[in-house]
């Protein structure tokens, strides 16, 4: 694979230039798979991670956007969040990528480290360090499921970015992220009837979550993407 021979390669030889070096030879792999869908079992043999490698963020998007059904397709959401954070969208990106948190959360995991997203990717770090949130000892779930609501804990500004109806029924930690959508809103309100009634719904679906959201109300966090 030229990922794992001739780049490393280029890299040790050439340093910093070895992009420019490379440039060519990603255009022409790109070009040549212009007329290839999308397969899982070859996903870098796609214009979308050819064009990923040499920066060119508008193709990324155009190939992902090209292929039918690519937002049920995690790696195509993912490469599309990347292409529209970098092409000055970052909350279009961060849309594409939490839902991944459900989809296939160990997919996520394995990318948010490296997420361009400030927001994102200081969010997973701390949110590592802050402990699994299930209900359950015995709970199996992937703690990245439990990420988007969490996030939402401390920035809270994002809450316009999804729909409770777009939010699928995929156990507690889904069921506290729509809690949320309909929370934080009331938030900005004051102290009222309604609100205490969503912070009790919320508290009745995961009495653990419910304490560390009330443990973010003394001290708010950044609200805006990254």
């Amino acid at each position: 694979m030229i990922d794992r021979t001739l780049v490393p390669a280029a890299q040790r030889l050439l340093g910093v230039d070895a992009a420019v070096f490379l440039r060519p030879l990603w255009q022409t792999l790109a070009a040549a798979a212009m007329n290839l869908t999308f397969d899982d079992t070859y996903p870098r043999a796609h214009t979308s991670w050819l064009s990923q490698q040499y920066g060119d963020w508008a193709a990324v998007r155009a190939a992902v956007e090209v292929e039918p059904g690519w937002s049920a397709k995690s790696l195509l959401r993912y490469r599309l969040g990347l292409a529209l954070h970098h092409l000055g969208e970052p909350e279009a990106a961060i849309q594409l990528w939490l839902p991944l948190c459900w989809m296939d959360p160990a997919l996520f995991a394995r990318h948010a480290p490296a997420l361009p997203s400030l927001t994102m990717r200081d969010g997973w770090e701390v949110f590592e360090r802050a402990g699994p949130f299930g209900e359950s000892p015995d709970d199996t779930t992937h703690s990245a499921t439990w990420f988007p609501a969490w996030l939402f804990s401390r920035h809270r500004g994002l809450v316009h970015l999804f729909q409770a109806a777009d939010i699928p029924d995929a156990g507690p930690a889904t069921q506290v992220f729509r809690a949320l959508l309909a929370l934080v809103p009331l938030e900005r309100h004051g102290l009222s009837d309604e609100l205490i009634a969503q912070r009790r719904a919320l508290q009745r679906l995961s009495p653990r979550f419910f304490g560390y959201y009330m443990e973010t109300m003394g001290g708010r966090r950044p609200s805006g993407p990254a």
